[in-house]
């Protein structure tokens, strides 16, 4: 599998916020995932994927991945793509 980097976004660094960025990715050049978040928290950066929040059965509120990697090697393989991207401008 290839993936491709098709953007990214560098955020502002915020006291309050977590986020550091989003990025957008295409897979062998034939699906993207857009709006890929960029985190950080306390054991360094990780990524967030596209998802949406509801409310269950139970009156709580839920999110909810609408993509994801499925398995530990495919999600490195974003990690890696999107962390270096990240890393050349810090």
């Amino acid at each position: 599998m290839e993936l491709k980097l098709k953007s990214f976004t560098k955020v502002e660094k915020r006291e309050d916020s977590k986020l550091r960025g989003y990025a957008s990715v295409t897979i062998d050049d034939c699906f993207a995932v857009e709006s890929i978040r960029l985190l950080e928290g306390v054991k360094g950066l990780y990524l967030g994927f596209p998802s949406r929040e509801y409310v269950n059965k139970e009156g709580e509120t839920v999110h909810k991945d609408t993509c994801h990697p499925v398995n530990p090697e495919t999600r490195k393989q974003f990690e890696d793509l999107i962390f270096a991207e990240y890393n050349k401008s810090e």
